[in-house]
């Protein structure tokens, strides 16, 4: 895949100088199946092609135009009422390493969102081994019509667990996808892309974050889309 090689490429060309780059069994593009997510409510794997066949709503094609190209969505109408949610999960067991850096994992995707009544927000979220909680990306309101890149830093344990997540709102016809979910283990955190995405910056209305850090991360969202385009 096109997008994929240049993906790759663009991390590689700016992370390797640190001199590591690995995968961690995160990674999914669902064409054959699930790989190691699961899916509880209402997430289900389709393709534009079958969703066409059924004359059920979603995505036309894949992140890279491919009707035949399977993804991961949530059909608002297949969640009980507003407020509900539909989880994928995956849990990276296990994983250790032996340098004595924190390593992060970058995780990017792609993602869809029609619709924005019908879907309250998609967001991400790790639980550690004890339970714990985080909101690490979350989207009330999506900036593109189509498919979109997103990318948020999770921090590597022994145990974690990476959640995507759709909630419903009021309305009942629309749809949030994603497709193509890969993890870097890099040893240092990504910004989160788009930038609106990040929590911290909705929970404080623009003031928890520098406006030097703020225009940091807008270049580099704009050169990363601009490379994939």
């Amino acid at each position: 895949r096109m997008k994929k090689i240049q993906l790759i490429f663009f991390i590689s060309f700016t992370y390797l100088k640190i001199g590591k780059l690995s995968l961690i069994p995160v990674d999914c593009t669902f064409e054959n199946d699930l790989c190691n997510w699961s899916s509880s409510g209402a997430w289900k794997r389709e393709s534009g092609d079958t969703l066409n066949i059924n004359d059920a709503i979603g995505p036309e094609t894949d992140h890279i135009g491919d009707p035949y190209g399977f993804f991961m969505m949530v059909d608002a109408g297949d969640l009980e009422s507003e407020g509900s949610q539909a989880i994928l999960t995956n849990v990276i067991q296990n994983h250790t390493d032996d340098s004595e850096n924190q390593d992060f994992g970058c995780l990017v995707f792609f993602f869809l969102i029609e619709d924005g009544e019908s879907i309250n927000h998609l967001s991400i979220q790790t639980v550690d081994m004890t339970g714990q909680t985080e909101n690490i990306w979350m989207l009330e309101e999506p900036g593109v019509q189509g498919w979109d890149f997103g990318q948020v830093s999770v921090t590597i344990a022994s145990f974690l667990q990476i959640r995507f997540i759709v909630e419903r709102g009021p309305r009942s016809l629309g749809f949030a996808a994603v497709d193509q979910l890969t993890t870097y283990l890099l040893p240092f955190s990504c910004p989160v892309m788009p930038p609106e995405a990040d929590p911290a910056a909705m929970s404080t209305s623009g003031t928890g974050k520098n406006s030097g850090e703020s225009m940091h991360s807008a270049v580099l969202w704009d050169q990363k889309k601009r490379i994939l385009s």
